[in-house]
């Protein structure tokens, strides 16, 4: 790689830049701006709508569509808000530095810190909010839950059937019946 740059440029590579005050930065600022202002504020008019919908309609959903819904809107929300606070906001903070020449080794190096977190903070919330996601994860990391809650419905749960034999009744499938079976059989023959 460094070969490259040696041939092309003999007395090494050149870096364009303006100063903080071109129009031109400004303008592409200004524009790059709006379009994220103009996200967020779509985002924010869908969760009303979404809010709005859902509890006209919350009677005909059960208990459990409910508690998922109210994590997938947690889940959501901290989507929306997290990147804005690791990707625009240091973003900004670096542009108006730059457009009035502040110069901060502190913050400008808070800034990067914050920008590397911008594409975990998204997995990072479902994980932690939802709970089926929680759950597996924990399940991963053998981390003891103390809720017990399946995660599918299709799974086959094996039933202890000592707790469904009335008191003073001999269970079928306990080990004395099976003993007691094997002696009659050996009478028997």
């Amino acid at each position: 790689m460094t070969k490259f740059w040696l041939d092309e440029y003999k007395d090494g590579p050149i870096f364009i830049a303006t100063s903080a005050g071109d129009i031109r930065l400004i303008t592409t600022y200004v524009m790059m701006s709006f379009a994220s202002c103009f996200s967020y504020l779509l985002v924010s008019i869908f969760y009303i709508k979404i809010s709005k919908h859902m509890k006209l309609n919350e009677f005909h959903m059960s208990k459990r569509t409910m508690i998922l819904n109210n994590q997938l809107q947690k889940t959501l929300i901290v989507q929306t808000i997290g990147p804005f606070i690791t990707g625009n906001l240091p973003c900004c903070i670096l542009v108006v530095m730059n457009l009035f020449s502040l110069e901060n080794h502190y913050i400008s190096l808070g800034c990067c810190f914050l920008l590397s977190w911008a594409s975990i903070i998204n997995p990072i919330a479902a994980i932690i909010i939802i709970t089926p996601y929680r759950n597996k994860v924990k399940q991963l990391l053998r981390i003891k839950n103390n809720q017990i809650q399946p995660t599918s419905t299709n799974e086959n749960y094996e039933v202890n059937e000592t707790d469904n034999v009335p008191p003073g009744t001999a269970n079928p499938k306990s080990s004395e019946t099976k003993e007691a079976n094997e002696q009659i059989f050996v009478i028997e023959a």
